[in-house]
């Protein structure tokens, strides 16, 4: 009876013992608040160089005074590296990507395309187009990159889609007329423009050429 006495006796410390903790730390803790939220760096998009041994990866962050999030490329050596800012701590780079010897990195800042050399140094523009630059995509030879940018598909010219672009933007009746579908996808209206697959060559000497001229699609299809 005693040991009985003994083991229920032990068996309530326990339990009080638990409950305690179980009180303490609920007391450390709290439920996350949306600036707990937006005080999170999103990492995303790691990209290993072709020999292994280093990683590009892309960083967000949030300006709740702004009302905008930035991100930002960071360059990492494995095995012990201190990670920096790709190509340099000024520049929002991102899209990220090797060339095939490991030699250049292609990246979008600003809208536009651009080549830099693996150290960070001998930045160059690829592109200035109406409609902007994305998902850079290296040739098996690393002399060009695919990429796609909006365009007006009756225009041939980037000239063309500046000049739409200006008038659209312009212009001050805002109706929109549609005679065709789809004109509207999720929460965004079609503005008459479509995603066309685009190449540059690396080291100049001609300009982005368009793939799919005249499509009335997007390529590559949106989600």
């Amino acid at each position: 009876m005693s040991r009985m006495r003994l083991s229920s006796v032990d068996g309530f410390a326990t339990v009080a013992v638990l409950a305690l903790s179980a009180t303490a730390g609920a007391q450390g803790r709290r439920p996350i608040t949306f600036e707990d939220f937006a005080a999170v760096k999103a990492v995303a998009d790691p990209q290993l160089s072709p020999d292994g041994g280093t990683v590009l990866y892309t960083v967000r962050t949030m300006d709740v005074a702004g009302n905008r999030r930035s991100a930002t490329t960071y360059v990492l050596t494995l095995g012990g590296g201190v990670p920096r800012a790709f190509p340099d701590d000024t520049t929002h780079a991102v899209e990220a990507r090797w060339s095939p010897d490991g030699t250049r990195v292609a990246f979008t800042s600003g809208g536009q395309l651009w080549v830099v050399n693996a150290d960070g140094n001998a930045r160059r523009k690829l592109t200035s187009l109406t409609g902007g630059a994305s998902g850079p995509v290296w040739s098996p030879t690393g002399d060009r990159i695919a990429f796609a940018s909006s365009v007006y598909p009756e225009c041939t010219t980037d000239a063309c889609n500046a000049e739409k672009n200006e008038a659209k933007e312009s212009n001050a009746v805002k109706a929109r007329v549609t005679d065709e579908l789809m004109y509207r996808h999720w929460t965004t209206w079609d503005d008459g423009t479509r995603s066309h697959l685009f190449v540059v060559t690396v080291n100049g000497g001609e300009a982005p050429r368009d793939l799919t001229p005249g499509a009335r699609f997007d390529v590559p299809p949106v989600p």
